[in-house]
């Protein structure tokens, strides 16, 4: 139910993406300005997601995610009446990006923490990899039908459709059922106290801190390109119209789908630390050979094998973290680390910013060669990384055995 829940919530992302970011062109003709207003969801989790995770820990988490889906499909619906009615600005779209983030700062890290709730910990990477292969689907088709439905039945309604895919998320959410969940009551004096717990927790992890650098760096150089400057390319490099850009982020999609499958369908991996540092390398490595493809023939080969690199990335980073971080620190861990989630809006101003100045083939090669240096450097700085295996750094039994190891018991590195 959650994986059907996620796949439906999915759907509506990428349609909302392809079609703001369609929208935000044609209003604006700036890549930098496109790849703010795209942006500009990331900025609420620095404020909202910390209290979030607090809530997340505190309260039932299914409960969260449902009231946080509800105001999304709202945000949705209020923003497509004002495409539909003709009269949107791009001042619009900044406002939605940012409402749909303060959202998704509950959405997504409650989910995150309820996944371990629901499966044991030894199946939690093919657990991630079902829940990424439900982003990797709809990338392979929701896009490019939404490109050509902007073109057929306009941008609202669109828009209209990706609220009613929310809703169905909603109705399937509460057929979750969550056992074997720590919970602690929440009083207004504690939750400082609260946050400072888990942010010492975050502090003291160098493998959890060394993956939120990576997720940081991801934000910074990586998604910039894949939602911010995929319009430009569609438009400016390849001189075509949203259907182009659907196709474009539909291959990505193709590769998301190959890598998740794949991740899904092996049996218990261990080097997790070496995996997530190697795919990271070559989805770098894809970055910079998408920004010298230069033609369409070239473009879609080199986004599927660099989508498939970059899910198994986001897949076994965010299972290396669920797999240390103790189940009654999970909520507000995962929310933290949705902070740096802020950085987004800088990667947009910094390669929005290149592509204006320089184009977007060269704002693409910049991003990329910088993503390689930032992973080469992780193993260094964080040596404990390279030689993390998940059978003998994790910190609690098996998800199913609901015990969890006191934080004090726990080896230096780790704790």
């Amino acid at each position: 139910m959650l994986w059907a829940a996620m796949l439906c919530m999915s759907v509506a992302g990428w349609v909302i993406n392809v079609t703001t970011g369609w929208l935000a062109f044609q209003l604006t003709n700036s890549p930098l300005l496109t790849g703010l207003a795209i942006g500009m969801g990331a900025l609420p989790p620095i404020l909202v997601a910390p209290i979030a995770g607090v809530l997340i820990d505190s309260l039932d988490r299914r409960t969260v995610m449902v009231i946080a889906m509800v105001s999304f499909a709202a945000f949705i619906a209020a923003f497509s009446v004002i495409v539909i009615l003709g009269v949107v600005e791009p001042w619009h779209i900044f406002v939605m990006s940012f409402l749909t983030g303060v959202s998704g700062s509950f959405v997504f890290p409650a989910e995150q923490a309820l996944l371990p709730n629901l499966v044991p910990k030894r199946l939690l990477v093919n657990a991630f990899a079902l829940v990424a292969l439900a982003g990797s689907v709809t990338r392979l088709i929701a896009p490019a039908a939404a490109g050509f439905l902007i073109v057929l039945i306009g941008p609202g309604e669109t828009l209209m459709l990706a609220t009613v895919f929310v809703l169905v998320a909603i109705k399937v959410m509460l057929l979750v059922q969550v056992t074997n969940a720590n919970r602690h009551s929440i009083r207004p004096k504690t939750v400082l106290s609260d946050l400072a717990e888990g942010a010492r927790y975050l502090r003291r992890s160098n493998i959890v801190l060394a993956m939120t650098v990576l997720t940081a760096a991801l934000l910074l150089f990586v998604t910039p390109v894949n939602m911010g400057i995929m319009p430009v390319f569609a438009s400016e490099v390849f001189s075509s119209g949203p259907q182009i850009l659907g196709l474009l982020v539909a291959a990505l999609g193709a590769g998301m789908t190959v890598g998740t499958i794949a991740l899904a369908s092996i049996g218990e991996t261990k080097r997790r630390g070496r995996i997530v540092i190697v795919s990271g390398s070559l989805t770098a490595l894809g970055l910079i050979a998408f920004s010298q493809s230069g033609s369409l023939l070239m473009a879609f080969p080199v986004l599927i094998l660099y989508g498939g690199t970059m899910v198994i990335t986001w897949t076994i980073l965010g299972a290396v973290v669920q797999t240390i971080v103790p189940d009654k620190l999970r909520g507000r861990v995962t929310a933290l680390m949705a902070t740096v989630h802020v950085v987004f809006p800088i990667g947009t101003l910094f390669v929005g910013g290149l592509a204006e100045l320089y184009g977007a083939p060269m704002a693409t090669l910049i991003s990329g060669l910088t993503m390689l240096v930032v992973v080469f450097a992780i193993p260094i700085v964080f040596r404990e990384v390279w030689s993390f295996r998940s059978d003998e750094n994790s910190e609690e039994p098996d998800a199913d055995q609901g015990l969890i190891v006191p934080p004090e018991t726990l080896e230096p590195q780790t704790a």
